[in-house]
């Protein structure tokens, strides 16, 4: 929760030496974004919901390495092939990345906010999926996985959890983690 979010908060300026900023509402500004709240955690670090202030103050996900893989360069290695292989794909039913970077040892990766739920969640809320529903998301995401294939990218880690599920019906796949080229 929220002493999840100040412990890493506090990690990242430890880490650069430096104190991030605050707006004038008392979050805190990294790197040109203003971190909202967390969106959820993994191993391969944690998501927050923030603002890129350069975009005039656009909603954006932003994942995070966590500390734990900073002194690791095979870690913040393998994070950054994330970044990697998002950015090499431009695919309506693949989350689209807007910007990689680092601070000090580590590195984040800010991609566009997909407001909905993972499948996960909504095979759990809504119980087994009409068998029409089930194949247009099957659909979207072989569709999503053709086109990564086609530039050469294997996912490697297909499970509900890493499709989302837009509120508007879109379907994105996500966290190539262990994606690789």
């Amino acid at each position: 929760g929220s002493d999840h979010l100040r412990d890493e908060v506090e990690s990242l300026r430890r880490l650069a030496g430096q104190v991030a900023p605050c707006n004038p509402r008392g979050r805190p500004t990294l790197r040109g974004y203003t971190i909202i709240g967390e969106l959820g955690r993994g191993g391969m670090g944690s998501v927050y919901l923030a603002r890129r202030e350069s975009l005039g103050g656009r909603p954006v996900a932003l994942k995070v390495m966590p500390a734990s893989m900073g002194a690791s360069s095979r870690g913040r290695d393998r994070f950054l092939a994330e970044a990697r292989a998002l950015a090499k794909v431009r695919h309506p039913n693949i989350v689209t990345v807007h910007d990689v970077g680092t601070l000090d040892e580590r590195a984040f990766i800010c991609m566009e906010l997909v407001v909905g739920s993972p499948l996960d969640d909504v095979i759990e809320q809504q119980g087994r999926l009409k068998v029409l529903e089930a194949l247009q998301i099957i659909d979207k995401v072989l569709n999503a996985l053709d086109y990564a294939h086609s530039k050469k990218i294997i996912h490697r880690d297909i499970k509900p959890s890493n499709v989302m599920v837009g509120d508007d019906g879109l379907v994105k796949l996500m966290d190539f983690g262990l994606a690789k080229s």
